[in-house]
């Protein structure tokens, strides 16, 4: 596709789109920044070979758009108050993020734990369904033999009493 000026028209890659957003965000917060600056920011080569994507196609990207508009409310901010905002310390962003981390695993947990409820419920009523009593499914679990299971397996491992006596001195 041609655009006005007869150059073939680039799609923004998502390490293009990674690095814009970065520049933006790396803007002084105490200058004004406006779209003519998001286009030379965004502008790949020099000279002759040099190519700019329009405003409107840069404004129509969410994540450019976004830091665009966050760098606009702080530079607003700085202007109304002549103070910057606070940065936060890196060891504050990594316990946020953190934070965040967590709490979507314990959502995560919750939705889960809630689902194990659900399916204990249908367990129940089936049960119930078919002549179970609750009082036969909540009894205990009957215990295991293990000399039964003992005997078993040392047959199939060989059995031999001279193969015991010779593990027992490696041991």
């Amino acid at each position: 596709m041609q655009r006005r000026d007869g150059k073939r028209s680039r799609p923004l890659t998502a390490q293009h789109i990674a690095l814009v957003v970065s520049c933006i965000k790396d803007w002084p917060d105490t200058r004004r920044i406006s779209w003519e600056d998001v286009v030379d920011l965004a502008a790949v080569g020099d000279g002759k070979s040099r190519y700019e994507w329009g405003r409107v196609a840069l404004a129509r990207n969410a994540e450019i758009a976004a830091a665009y508009k966050a760098k606009v409310a702080t530079f607003r901010g700085y202007r109304q108050t002549g103070k910057l905002p606070r940065q936060k310390p890196p060891e504050v962003e990594i316990l946020e993020e953190r934070i965040a981390a967590l709490q979507k695993k314990l959502e995560e947990q919750a939705r889960v734990l809630n689902e194990y409820d659900d399916l204990l419920v249908r367990y129940l009523y089936n049960a119930q369904q078919h002549g179970i009593s609750q009082e036969v499914l909540e009894g205990p679990l009957v215990p295991v033999d293990r000399a039964q299971t003992d005997v078993a397996r040392s047959k199939s491992q060989g059995g031999s009493q001279r193969g015991r006596k010779h593990l027992e001195v490696v041991k």
